[in-house]
């Protein structure tokens, strides 16, 4: 019995968190419900069967040749179409670097992590989620749909190209990364005025924020 059952499943699995309650085995750091995630299964040791072993996408994407072909994955007819172009662009990349790493005998350079200093390239963007389903980089909350967040672009070599970064308004403005006028924001003009004082009302809260808050 054990044996079916270890042959019937793949190596790994995807789907989107179906609660808060699951950790990440990488970062040590609470999955989010809805948040895009990777387990890797393997045989359980306790009961008859397998047992998932979740990680943040994010954090798998970090190294290289963790998932070798999307043949490997259970639940990719049930991603969104563009978690299942980065799973694609991730699986080209990984076995390109272990091509150049086997031919050229050189490391590959990881991708930086979320909220280190490659966050800061200087390209921003400001506007109200458009869903419940991007995290905040800074505090690995979920921004609620409708609410204001900061997106940074981050360079990814994976992806041959930039993603951005979310994150709470709030989050961002600690940061203290942005010291032009709001209003010099990529995004400002579509936000409403509310939005637009409830934003400048964080920033001058916000200790040490330099940003000039002038809306024209």
């Amino acid at each position: 019995m054990t044996k079916d059952i270890e042959s019937a499943h793949k190596p790994w699995k995807a789907e989107y968190a179906k609660s808060s309650r699951s950790s990440c085995r990488a970062c040590n750091k609470p999955i989010v419900k809805d948040a895009f995630r990777l387990a890797k299964v393997q045989t359980a040791h306790q009961f008859n069967g397998v047992m998932p072993l979740w990680n943040h996408a994010s954090c798998v994407f970090q190294n290289e040749n963790e998932i070798k072909s999307l043949e490997e994955i259970d639940g990719l007819e049930d991603l969104r179409a563009g978690d299942l172009q980065n799973l694609r662009k991730y699986i080209e990349g990984s076995l390109a670097a272990s091509d150049e790493e086997i031919n050229r005998g050189k490391s590959i350079t990881p991708a930086p992590t979320a909220g280190g200093s490659g966050d800061n390239t200087g390209e921003y963007e400001i506007e109200n989620a458009k869903s419940s389903r991007s995290i905040c980089k800074s505090c690995n909350e979920k921004i609620e749909k409708g609410h204001v967040r900061v997106a940074t672009m981050v360079d990814n070599p994976r992806f041959r190209g930039k993603q951005p970064a979310w994150r709470h308004v709030e989050c961002f403005l600690k940061l203290r990364w942005w010291t032009s006028p709001l209003a010099a924001m990529a995004g400002w003009d579509n936000l409403s005025v509310k939005d637009q004082c409830e934003v400048q009302d964080l920033a001058k809260a916000c200790p040490g924020n330099s940003c000039s808050f002038q809306t024209q």
